[in-house]
């Protein structure tokens, strides 16, 4: 390979990775949920409803039961993760805690990523509280 081409071909490779890494930062209309800091036996059921935004929780779309069986002598902490997008509403209900998270009011912005329009979650509501980022720690 002469330098030349080594050249044109690290210039592409770069192009390549920035565009991509690019990319995946203008995709972000969703808000990722963690259980980390709760043991594994309290999140083995786990509901999650989407609901027609703003219907105050009245209009469901669609509904998932997460039901993972546990030990009761185990004292590991829960790897639950979910993802919601923030075009609907959402009730997610810890069966094992008697537990219930409303999320809505998503705060979403327009901004100009790799030269097109992206939307990203800067901040939404839990149980009426607001939050900023899209992460909730679930305790």
């Amino acid at each position: 390979m002469t330098a030349r081409s080594y050249l044109f071909f690290s210039l592409i490779l770069i192009v390549f990775i920035i565009y991509g890494c690019c990319k995946a930062e203008c995709i972000n209309r969703t808000v990722n949920i963690s259980f980390r800091n709760i043991r594994a036996i309290n999140t083995d059921s786990v509901s999650l409803i989407a609901y027609k935004t703003g219907s105050n929780f009245t209009q469901k779309l669609d509904s998932n039961f997460s039901n993972t069986p546990v030990s009761a002598t185990d004292t590991s902490y829960s790897t639950l993760f979910l993802t919601v997008f923030a075009d609907r509403d959402w009730k997610i209900i810890n069966h094992s805690l008697n537990k219930e998270y409303r999320l809505n009011n998503f705060g979403i912005d327009k901004i100009k990523c790799c030269g097109e329009r992206a939307y990203v979650v800067r901040s939404f509501e839990v149980n009426g509280i607001r939050k900023t980022g899209d992460l909730l720690d679930v305790e």
